[in-house]
């Protein structure tokens, strides 16, 4: 049995650990509250209608509701309850089993891995009558979470029409899910889910799916540091190309228009391969460009000054170049484009990328200029196709971005703006030993 007064603090440690009454509201910090520990099993049957409304309200508030049967969460890297230590990556968990969730992150630490969240529902979450209440706001929100590439779910085999539930939901996320039910003879895997029969399985599946190139690309993208900056200017969302080679800069055009469902049958003045909103492609090398003065691969004045226009140009995020070495061209072209460079980076966040074709055996050797565009702080593609698409999954995250946290927005409008899941978490721990449920509480905002 333990006796505490009635004060606020208290009310919370009552209401993080079950034990909140209606009687609580009604208690003075002068008033003695009187809790009985238990292990009846007639309590812990009766705790699934605790459960339930406390999972309503979460649910309109739109916060996560933890147990109980709960032991283990990490949110922004701190253990919660009986979790490990691990280190920070791009893999988040769901379970409604807590040695399940260690397991597998153990696992995944010790191959080289990482873990973004791990969120413990408790294993009541997955009865029939609370309906995977918060396994279900978790995996959403995991989907929104920009740090998170692979979603890990485990549980031990829960209500089979709550595992319908539960799996028709891995199916609207929009990241790989990996799915184990313990105790299940795991399903065929379809659409973007994959199923493992055992936490090793598990934890190497979704391992081997983080370190998938285009996993890694995402990665790297959020992680830029210019990227990052200019993920905060809205308005920062074109490619602007500036080539000397008219078949490479067709080749960016036409890469562009399909990804983008860009009408190619547009046609536009000479020398413009393509100009959609804010975003062109210009062959600086047609005939319109080259009256009177010599190709750009010669004489990059033009080529120059139309760089240094662009990146003044507010809606500019990414700026594509080519450099075609040759017999006969410039003699220093990453020489002369790399100053400008560094003083456009200067004065505002801008990201280049540069393909550059040519040998080692030119009079301008590949690798020194390559060095000098990097050293510069442009990026260097190994070919145009690749410098082409790496602008445009820049271009679809920060796009992307923006939407994502239009939807958070909405979906925590009624929310204090630093609840966030981004936020360290606020948590109210009770001791194990002496809690009738063993369980905690814990709210977290999408």
């Amino acid at each position: 049995m333990s006796v505490m007064m009635g004060t606020s603090a208290n009310k919370d440690i009552f209401m993080n650990s079950w034990f909140y009454k209606d009687e609580s509201e009604d208690a003075s910090p002068n008033d003695l509250c009187t809790i009985i520990d238990s292990d009846d099993e007639m309590v812990v049957e009766n705790s699934l209608e605790e459960v339930q409304p406390k999972q309503q309200k979460a649910q309109e508030k739109g916060l996560i509701v933890i147990g109980p049967d709960c032991g283990t969460g990490i949110l922004q890297e701190d253990p919660v309850a009986c979790a490990n230590v691990i280190e920070k990556g791009n893999i988040g968990i769901v379970g409604a089993s807590g040695t399940g969730i260690q397991e597998a992150a153990a696992i995944i630490s010790r191959k080289g891995g990482g873990i973004s969240y791990a969120i413990g529902t408790g294993g009541r979450d997955l009865s029939q009558g609370v309906g995977a209440v918060a396994a279900i706001r978790s995996l959403e929100t995991l989907a929104h979470d920009p740090e998170t590439d692979i979603i890990v779910f485990i549980s031990e085999p829960p209500a089979p029409e709550v595992r319908d539930k539960v799996v028709n939901v891995f199916i609207t996320l929009n990241k790989p899910v990996v799915a184990a039910f313990i105790g299940e003879k795991p399903r065929e895997d379809h659409d973007n889910v994959h199923y493992a029969c055992t936490l090793k399985e598990t934890a190497s599946i979704a391992l081997d799916l983080s370190r998938n190139s285009d996993i890694h690309l995402k990665q790297w993208i959020r992680e830029n540091e210019d990227i990052k900056k200019i993920k905060s200017n809205e308005g920062q969302r074109e490619i602007k190309g500036y080539y000397c080679g008219g078949a490479l800069a067709l080749e960016a055009a036409m890469i562009i228009e399909d990804v983008f469902n860009i009408d190619p049958a547009v046609e536009y003045p000479e020398g413009i391969m393509l100009r959609h909103n804010g975003t062109e492609i210009i062959n600086l090398g047609d005939d319109a460009y080259t009256q009177g003065r010599a190709h750009p691969m010669i004489d990059p004045s033009l080529w120059v000054d139309f760089v240094s226009e662009a990146v003044n140009y507010p809606e500019t995020a990414v700026i594509l170049l080519d450099h075609v070495i040759g017999c006969g061209g410039h003699e220093d072209m990453a020489g002369v484009f790399a100053p400008v460079i560094k003083e456009a980076k200067a004065n505002r966040p801008l990201v280049f990328i540069v393909s550059v074709t040519g040998s080692e055996r030119d009079p301008l050797k590949h690798s020194e200029q390559v060095k000098k565009f990097e050293e510069a702080g442009a990026i260097v593609a190994g070919n145009n196709a690749q410098a082409t698409r790496l602008a445009i999954e820049i271009i679809k995250y920060l796009k992307s971005a923006d939407s994502e946290e239009k939807a958070q927005s909405e979906l925590i409008a009624t929310l204090e703006p630093d609840a966030v899941i981004s936020n360290k978490p606020r948590v109210i721990n009770v001791g194990f030993a002496e809690t009738r449920f063993q369980c905690q509480q814990l709210s977290v905002n999408q």
